[in-house]
């Protein structure tokens, strides 16, 4: 079977927030709406205990409003990128929860309550005609799934049997974690509606299990205990025991982090999606952008024992053959203040990665700290520290990350921990005085501990990045291909969450010939095919080494590279699109509340402003400019540079984020 190129259109006239635990209201509303070639855009909000307001970091309302300012950054982009909704429901969401939602530009709000608020709350608006299709809850996926294959909507019954979806001969599957408390999983189905796959609906993951996987994984492929390979297979079986996935053209894995593909040996292109990662809006992204214009820009970032080799070197030119405008950063260049700004702030459509990476060195800390009553507590957690210099000055920039291993005696990650009833002012408190900067190293103990788990950086000359951004490509959505070892776990969620439409990594660590043999072979076939057909054929290209089944692809089926039509082209539509992200930035430093986010806005400013002035020429800035004020640029379809300078909520997406 083919895998076919068809993208699902999205329904633009109705778009709805719900609360992000409330997954059988999110899962009725969609079926009034989502419709084989069409995806129903549904964003799930998380729950809140402050509304909008003063972001702070002494204050305790500092987390949660971070939060819920961040969600409302993300939903208001996905939005706009969508060009606004005729009406917008509100389902389940909480008065704090509306708080952060800007509701202008749309002609129509819904608010539903409850299930029961459902029918009335459409039809009121002249929506929801279809007939009904009763459904056991406890079958909710597959009850969606049948509604809307079959034109009809979903009544909840408890009296209804249970069932499965029904089969259908499509080209894929579409396998989904059924996560009882999060909208992704309803996200998930109706993606699958969408592009006319077969649904397998699976049960999640245990506590914890994703991390118990990659600990199997690292067993079995760095010690080689088949042990670990028993318990990668047991956790994949358990879940889709008797599928046959060489009937199908492609197979998509909803899942919170469970390698199917290495089990399955890659018998058909598979791609995966995160599900408690923002995949509501990954998968709106990525069939948004798909049709878009592409910058036809790309990022090389490599270390100089890989810049010789055909891996860097002749990607950077077989990209420029093909009218890609590159910044590439190779041997000394490769730096963290270089790899900081590109990620972030350089409008691309392609990051390639050659460096080292995995799990590094760093500290494990017990810090002890007196809460508000004054009761004693001790937190204790992991630590991995990057130090790099500051451009050519004497200053160093630190970046931290923690990874908080227990509280009071108790595994942070445990049931028992979160069932102690440990009032929730503790931990701000904790927050407070353990992670400002007056208190930090106050009341701790560090001790020096060998490759931390969790850990996963980028290596650059001078130093490491961990990878702790809050957007990426000048908040466009790139493709990433992060050829370094260990990179398709923790580390990926920095890109995924950021933006990113794919993002290839690695399951363990990555031989040098093999890396370049399948960076080679991608980038051959993707010129011509999608990601998910050229990432198969890299890996059928190392197969029988010690690096099968090593590459994983975070992604959708359709999703392309793209082609550039020319070097001068691409440049010009890369400099719209800085001009546009600078004067965004110009116009919200005039009105940031946080004295520390305006500072760090200034310095995104100031290093767009220099960016701009070293790469571009006067008489190429002036052309742009000018040609930008008439709309004329760039012709063909609608493009991010011609949506106008406030399509994007800036101000949220700089706030301050604090430590992990």
């Amino acid at each position: 079977m083919d895998i076919g190129r068809d993208v699902p259109s999205i329904e633009r006239g109705v778009v709805c927030i719900v609360d992000r635990e409330n997954v059988r209201l999110a899962a009725v509303i969609s079926s009034h709406f989502a419709a084989p070639g069409r995806y129903f855009a549904l964003f799930g909000f998380p729950g809140i205990a402050y509304g909008n307001g003063d972001d702070d970091f002494d204050r305790d309302e500092y987390t949660a409003r971070i939060i819920g300012i961040e969600a409302a950054a993300v939903i208001n982009n996905a939005l706009a990128r969508l060009g606004g909704s005729d009406v917008l429901i509100l389902a389940g969401l909480s008065e704090v929860q509306k708080s952060y939602i800007k509701l202008h530009g749309r002609r129509a709000t819904i608010t539903v309550s409850t299930l029961d608020d459902v029918p009335q709350a459409l039809a009121t608006a002249g929506l929801g005609r279809r007939a009904a299709l009763r459904y056991n809850p406890r079958s909710l996926l597959n009850g969606l799934y049948a509604a809307a294959m079959s034109d009809r909507c979903l009544v909840l019954d408890d009296t209804a049997p249970e069932v499965s979806a029904p089969p259908l001969q499509a080209a894929g599957i579409i396998v989904v974690e059924e996560v009882a408390d999060h909208v992704a999983s309803v996200a998930a189905a109706n993606y699958a509606v969408s592009v006319k796959a077969n649904l397998r609906v699976v049960p999640p993951l245990g506590h914890r299990e994703n991390r118990r996987i990659l600990r199997s994984i690292e067993k079995w492929k760095h010690d080689g205990e088949l042990s670990g390979r028993e318990e990668v297979k047991k956790a994949v079986s358990a879940r889709i025991a008797g599928v046959d996935f060489s009937s199908f053209a492609y197979a998509t894995f909803f899942t919170e982090g469970l390698p199917y593909s290495l089990v399955i040996e890659n018998v058909v292109p598979c791609s995966y999606v995160h599900l408690t990662n923002r995949a509501d809006l990954f998968v709106c992204n990525a069939i948004v952008f798909e049709g878009l214009d592409r910058l036809a820009s790309a990022v090389v970032f490599s270390l100089e024992q890989f810049s010789t080799t055909s891996e860097a070197g002749s990607l950077v030119a077989s990209l420029e053959r093909h009218g890609y405008f590159v910044r590439a950063y190779l041997g000394k260049a490769a730096t963290f203040r270089n790899l900081d700004h590109v990620i972030q702030h350089f409008p691309y459509d392609l990051l390639h990665i050659a460096s080292h990476g995995g799990e590094i060195d760093g500290y494990n800390v017990k810090h002890r700290f007196t809460d508000r009553d004054g009761h004693e507590h001790m937190v204790e957690y992991d630590e991995v520290v990057g130090i790099s210099r500051t451009g050519d000055s004497d200053l160093f920039e630190v970046q931290s990350k923690a990874i908080f291993r227990r509280f009071d005696g108790l595994d942070w990650d445990s049931v028992e921990r979160h069932e102690s009833g440990i009032p929730s002012y503790v931990y701000e408190d904790m927050r407070k005085r353990v992670f400002s900067r007056d208190g930090r190293g106050q009341g701790a103990t560090r001790t020096p501990k060998s490759k931390i788990t969790s850990s996963c950086v980028i290596k650059c000359v001078d130093g490491i990045h961990q990878g702790m951004f809050q957007s990426v490509a000048s908040l466009r959505s790139p493709v990433i291909f992060n050829n370094a070892c260990w990179s398709w776990s923790d580390i990926s969620s920095f890109f995924l969450s950021g933006g990113a439409r794919a993002y290839i990594g690695t399951l363990w660590a990555v031989p040098d010939d093999a890396a370049v043999t399948a960076a080679e072979v991608f980038y051959r076939n993707a010129k011509g095919s999608t990601l998910i057909v050229a990432l198969h054929r890299a890996l059928r290209e190392i197969a029988g080494t010690s690096a099968e089944d090593i590459y994983v692809l975070w992604g959708l089926h359709f999703s392309t590279l793209g082609r550039g039509r020319s070097i001068a082209e691409s440049r010009r539509a890369v400099l719209a699109e800085m001009l546009r992200s600078l004067k965004m930035w110009s116009s919200h430093v005039k009105v940031v509340r946080s004295a520390e986010s305006r500072e760090r806005a200034l310095k995104v400013i100031e290093e767009l402003r220099r960016d701009i002035d070293r790469t571009f020429s006067q008489a190429e800035i002036h052309d742009v400019e000018r040609a930008t004020a008439q709309r004329d640029f760039p012709r063909g379809k609608r493009s991010m540079v011609d949506s106008g300078p406030d399509v994007i909520a800036l101000e949220p997406l700089i706030a301050e984020k604090g430590e992990e």
